[in-house]
């Protein structure tokens, strides 16, 4: 059975940078997905865009704006279709041929459940991304997980280095093997963190 990694919080609070880095470190085929895909895939299709990447770089420049519309088209989707995008996602999980699959969108409480339903709460993970300062919104996405009981937190308030190395503690602390080698397998974090100012 598939070991499902779902990590959550805000914007900002780097879910997906942890992903990444859990993907590139457990020692197991794994797969990122989020709750969100088809979400995005029907606004590509909405606008007439190219794919999703033409989609993300509209997003850098226009985050709010982009925020905004993602808020209001889940809105619509639990009003009016309940369970489509966990549905679906969960189709992809099970037709992906990962040991491992990390959601970094963990917002709702019935994503979890339904997780939990599908999948065994044994073979369910939650990690909760603390991080400071988060100007979170209003929506129930926004404001839900916070009454969530996460299994573990991971502090992300020093570098991308420091996340790197809590990355690699908690693949062993939840039993997963981790990949042998330095921190120097990680240049896209020096790359980012040049970009970002970070030391």
């Amino acid at each position: 059975m598939k070991k499902i990694i779902l990590i959550g919080h805000h914007k900002g609070s780097g879910k997906d940078t942890f992903a990444k880095m859990l993907s590139e470190r457990i020692d197991k085929k794994t797969y990122i997905t989020t709750f969100a895909e088809y979400m995005r895939r029907f606004a590509v299709d909405y606008f007439g865009l190219a794919d999703v990447s033409e989609l993300e770089e509209w997003k850098r420049e226009n985050d709010d704006e982009y925020r905004r519309l993602m808020t209001a088209l889940g809105r619509f989707m639990r009003d009016n279709l309940p369970g489509q995008l966990i549905g679906l996602t969960m189709r992809d999980i099970d037709n992906s041929d990962a040991d491992v699959v990390l959601i970094p969108d963990l917002r709702l409480h019935r994503e979890y459940r339904d997780m939990v339903e599908r999948y065994g709460k044994e073979n369910i993970i939650t990690v909760f991304i603390n991080r400071d300062n988060i100007v979170k919104g209003k929506d129930i996405t926004d404001t839900e997980n916070d009454t969530f009981m996460y299994d573990y937190t991971v502090d992300n308030n020093g570098t991308l280095e420091d996340l790197a190395k809590k990355v690699d503690g908690f693949i062993e602390v939840i039993g997963l093997p981790v990949i042998k080698g330095t921190l120097q397998r990680y240049n896209w974090i020096r790359d980012m963190s040049d970009d970002l100012g970070a030391v």
